[in-house]
């Protein structure tokens, strides 16, 4: 290689660097980040998300439209207003529970406990009617499914 050559090749490596280095430094400096856009966090509070119609009918997408939710003394922003594991919706149109009340027989285990995890009936507080509730049975270790002493989430045995 000529001798020209061997100096330009690092002249010509250098202006290219700062010519991507002034590029980056353009482009950032024109288009602000999200945390310059946002300067100020957007809240909303529930009349103006009722007022811009934000979520038309059902704030909470539970399938239960506000005014059902208000009507029945509901929260419409909230999913499951008890915090019992168990939607507002399946509460009203299928178990028949109190979307108000987390345990609605008072048997010491949550609507959706009983629902979810130990299959019992979260509208009777004995399920297998042995005399002790099914918050109990569970908490000393049996199965409220079964009337006698077997072990939680053991089967039943046949009579």
């Amino acid at each position: 290689m000529s001798q020209k050559i061997k100096i330009l090749i690092p002249i010509l490596f250098f202006i290219i660097s700062l010519t991507i280095i002034f590029f980056f430094l353009f482009f950032f400096k024109k288009n602000k980040t999200l945390v310059e856009l946002v300067k100020e966090p957007v809240v909303l509070d529930i009349e103006t998300i009722i007022e811009e119609n934000l979520f038309p009918n059902d704030l909470s997408q539970d399938g239960i439209s506000n005014e059902e939710k208000i009507a029945l003394g509901l929260d419409p922003t909230e999913y499951d207003t008890d915090r019992d594991g168990l939607s507002d919706w399946y509460e009203i149109n299928v178990s028949g529970t109190d979307p108000l009340n987390p345990d609605t027989d008072g048997d010491g285990l949550t609507d959706g406990q009983e629902v979810l995890i130990f299959g019992t009936d979260p509208l009777n507080p004995d399920t297998d009617g042995d005399g002790f509730p099914d918050g109990q049975e569970v908490e000393a270790g049996f199965s409220p499914l079964c009337a006698g002493p077997v072990l939680l989430f053991e089967p039943c045995p046949e009579n």
